[in-house]
């Protein structure tokens, strides 16, 4: 989590004073919650929360991966006053904060012929990983659903603006909970929750983008820019020399 990428065009005045706030309690939550350790054989988790600096939290770092990847981040734009000062959250906008903690994968025993190195004698695969992306099926022209995953914690941003946005909000907070079961929303007013564990593993999480990409990861091979390839061509022109 030591890592994340910059995007540099704010102010001094903002990312050291205003921003520095989010960062803060990003670090704060993070160590409170102990988004560090793996989550194993636990059935419940417990997380404290600020539901506003966590949001804050969670857009900053959306705005950002959008910008970085050069994505259309137009409607996160009207919160910006929001993520830099708390203030001017836009009236015409609803938002939930779901949350679900999906433990380790525990190593099976045929699994560790493909494993190397001290990674063998692993009883369980660390979830060391941070992924930011849309929700499929759920993001649309009028309903905006995004994830944050961090480790084990995975959160969910939903976002609908007027008319009807509470209408849209149950609708999409009900596909989403009919394709996860254990994700929960945090309530705005309270600072802490009871979390089930899922009963899926971060490797049947990670399923659907892995075959998304298994296509692209193929063709990326065939090129000559792969590190292997890079590596194999460097060889090849010191045993000509």
């Amino acid at each position: 989590m030591a890592w994340e990428a910059q995007v540099k065009d704010v102010c001094a005045d903002c990312n050291n004073h205003y921003l520095s706030k989010v960062d803060s309690y990003a670090k704060d939550f993070f160590k409170a919650n102990r988004i560090e350790k793996m989550v194993t054989e636990e059935k419940t988790v417990r997380i404290t929360y600020d539901h506003s600096l966590l949001l804050r939290v969670l857009f900053k770092l959306t705005f950002n991966c959008l910008r970085f990847k050069g994505e259309d981040a137009r409607w996160i734009e009207h919160f910006k006053e929001y993520i830099l000062h708390g203030t001017g959250f836009p009236a015409y906008y609803r938002i939930k904060i779901g949350i679900e903690v999906v433990p380790c994968h525990r190593i099976m025993e045929k699994e560790r012929a493909s494993l190397s190195g001290e990674s063998k004698t692993w009883k369980y695969l660390p979830p060391h990983m941070i992924r930011m992306g849309n929700i499929c099926g759920i993001s649309g022209d009028d309903v905006f659903a995004r994830y944050v995953f961090v480790n084990n914690f995975y959160f969910y941003c939903i976002v609908c603006p007027e008319p009807d946005a509470q209408e849209k909000l149950k609708v999409a907070m009900k596909r989403l909970r009919s394709t996860w079961p254990s994700i929960l929303f945090l309530h705005p007013h309270k600072t802490s929750m009871t979390l089930r564990v899922s009963d899926d593993s971060i490797i049947k999480k990670y399923s659907d983008t892995a075959a998304m990409l298994s296509d692209k990861w193929a063709e990326y091979l065939k090129t000559d820019n792969t590190p292997r390839n890079r590596v194999q061509r460097i060889a090849e022109k010191a045993g000509s020399r």
